[in-house]
């Protein structure tokens, strides 16, 4: 569709030196990469861990060396040890600031741990119910409240997400470090009286994109128009473009409808999604896309919505005139918010 009004919305290129603008790149590029590491070595710290196991119940370890990590770290013999096991992954991993204030929050109680975290003014961290890589899951026993269980999410899949977990069992083995598999959707609708129920998941915050990404600003629709050129050009690409990320605004307007606290988090746009954009809606022309961060921004109402298979997504809805009204669906569970289609209503 031919947006009429769509230059007025464009936001200008700033006379800035290529240099300058290259170097925000290069610097937000290093950014992304450090906080990307920073997940990944949480999980790559938790799977050296698998397979070590307990003598008897919470009493002792086969592996002494193992054992000693976990006493630095504040277990003692009698203990259940899933949540002493997710502090010693995050402490081990986490620095500076975040850490320092992760050792205060987190405990060897799995319920006080979720607390902690939940009642946390730092903003250096969040508490919702979304998988993301390298964060703590929390889960809540529905006999004894005050107990529950706790583990490391490895990695997220569409609605699947993988964990690494301490005192659990496998074919009713000892209490073990094991992976283990999930669906959100059975977790969240999960019904029982006695057993775990799905309590939330704690991860550290990426406000840091607050600042970098401004740079780009000046840049951002020539970016967009070279990403979906090259999208429709070579049908084997499916790389990826971040667009933006959660600011105040639109946090404030998802968490209303969700519950979820998703300040700060990138929102990407795959090529594969562009060409479904332009398959299943073929009045989108490519500047059309440019109108995404506006909408980002300053959007006019988010609600919430589902698949057909019944998966959680947001709607995001921009009007720019009486006859226009610019529809983003995002998908949630993942490390990231994804842009999935783009239509008009």
């Amino acid at each position: 569709m031919v947006f009429s009004y769509l230059n007025t919305f464009q936001r200008k290129t700033p006379s800035k030196k290529f240099a300058g603008v290259s170097f925000i790149v290069v610097f937000i590029i290093i950014i992304i990469l450090i906080i990307t590491n920073k997940k990944n070595q949480i999980v790559k710290r938790a799977k050296k861990y698998i397979g070590q196991e307990e003598t008897t119940a919470n009493k002792a370890f086969k592996n002494a060396m193992f054992e000693k990590e976990m006493r630095e770290i504040q277990w003692y013999s009698g203990a259940e040890w899933c949540a002493f096991f997710a502090r010693k992954i995050w402490l081990d991993v986490l620095k500076g600031k975040r850490k320092e204030t992760a050792e205060k929050l987190l405990s060897g109680s799995s319920q006080q741990t979720y607390m902690n975290f939940a009642n946390d003014k730092s903003g250096l961290f969040k508490v919702d119910m979304i998988p993301r890589k390298g964060s703590i899951i929390v889960w809540q026993s529905q006999k004894d409240k005050t107990r529950g269980h706790v583990g490391i999410v490895k990695s997220v899949f569409g609605d699947k997400f993988y964990t690494i977990e301490g005192n659990t069992n496998v074919n009713g083995s000892p209490g073990i470090v094991a992976r283990k598999k999930y669906s959100i959707k059975d977790e969240l609708n999960k019904q029982t009286a006695t057993g775990l129920k799905l309590r939330g998941f704690i991860s550290p915050k990426k406000a840091i994109f607050k600042k970098s990404l401004k740079g780009l600003n000046g840049n951002i629709n020539d970016r967009i128009i070279n990403f979906v050129e090259r999208s429709q050009r070579d049908k084997q690409y499916n790389g990826r473009i971040l667009l933006s990320y959660v600011n105040d605004n639109l946090s404030k307007k998802i968490k209303a409808v969700t519950g979820y606290e998703l300040k700060g988090d990138d929102i990407y746009f795959y090529a594969n999604d562009v060409r479904h954009i332009f398959k299943s809606h073929p009045e989108t022309r490519k500047e059309d896309f440019t109108l995404l961060p506006d909408i980002l921004e300053r959007p006019n109402l988010v609600i919430r919505s589902y698949d057909k298979y019944g998966k959680e997504r947001i709607r995001i809805i921009k009007k720019y005139d009486s006859e226009h009204i610019l529809i983003l669906e995002i998908n949630l569970f993942a490390d990231y918010l994804r842009i999935i289609t783009m239509f008009t209503n």
